[in-house]
């Protein structure tokens, strides 16, 4: 629970940057909707469930492509939800829940969609999983990104090099248990890894884009040994090498699932 606070308010802390900086997450959202595009038929009412839904980036663009949804944007952060209705009116109900617990009837939705968000769900327990099985209408589509292992690999092992620590920082789902999990609950229809990288000149300009997107008080753990400039030149160092960037990959896994 206190985790689930801690990643609430950073998110909240981060609303009104969060736009601003969020390029890899963009692209992730962009390519996950015409994953969603492709099974969507704009002829019907569907009732959608965007979990994570953030500023509402996702809500827009199927808005867009399908006007006659019904569509309820999902969020733990309060402040999040607030540049989402905002930014985009009384058309994206919105609704502040915990993912693990999801405030709604069974058998609701036609989509469930989420975009950069489930990772934040825990290395081995997976309780939304269950709660997507549970809200999904029969036949209906679970459609989701989510960051996994090797994402930003190369900052955890200098950090910890760096700083003396042997920490895992942010632990990512496990992949194996996660598609098991999905196979013994859905329909398992296609599951694909991407990339997508980033570059900085310097190590501050990362740590200040994950701060604006929220991220930075939940993926970098305090600890007594402080970070100071020359243990993040001591960073920057390390993970340039020979190069004159720093080249931050982001490893996604896309999955598209059907209720049976």
């Amino acid at each position: 629970m206190e985790n689930k606070k801690k990643i609430s308010a950073s998110f909240s802390k981060a609303a009104k940057t969060y736009d601003t900086v969020s390029d890899i997450q963009k692209k992730a959202a962009k390519d996950l909707i015409e994953k969603v595009k492709r099974d969507i038929k704009n002829d019907k009412v569907v009732t959608i469930l965007d979990i994570g839904c953030g500023t509402g980036a996702l809500f827009q663009e199927l808005a867009d492509f399908i006007p006659s949804c019904l569509y309820f944007g999902l969020d733990i952060s309060p402040d999040m939800l607030k540049v989402a209705s905002t930014q985009h009116g009384k058309n994206l109900n919105v609704v502040c829940a915990d993912m693990d617990n999801l405030p709604f009837s069974s058998f609701q939705f036609d989509f469930i969609i989420s975009s950069s968000t489930l990772q934040w769900g825990g290395k081995n327990l997976f309780p939304w999983l269950h709660e997507c099985n549970r809200l999904l209408k029969p036949s209906g589509r679970f459609i989701f990104n989510l960051m996994i292992k090797g994402s930003l690999e190369n900052f955890y092992n200098a950090y910890n090099t760096v700083m003396g620590v042997n920490s895992q920082l942010h632990i990512y789902p496990d992949t194996k248990k996660l598609l098991t999990e999905l196979r013994d609950n859905f329909n398992l229809l296609e599951c694909k890894e991407k990339k997508y990288q980033k570059s900085y000149t310097h190590i501050l300009d990362f740590l200040r884009d994950i701060q604006k997107t929220g991220a930075k008080s939940v993926l970098i753990e305090k600890n007594n040994n402080r970070l100071t400039k020359e243990k993040l030149y001591a960073i920057e160092k390390t993970m340039k090498g020979n190069r004159d960037e720093i080249n931050l990959l982001y490893n996604y896994l896309f999955v598209t699932c059907k209720q049976p």
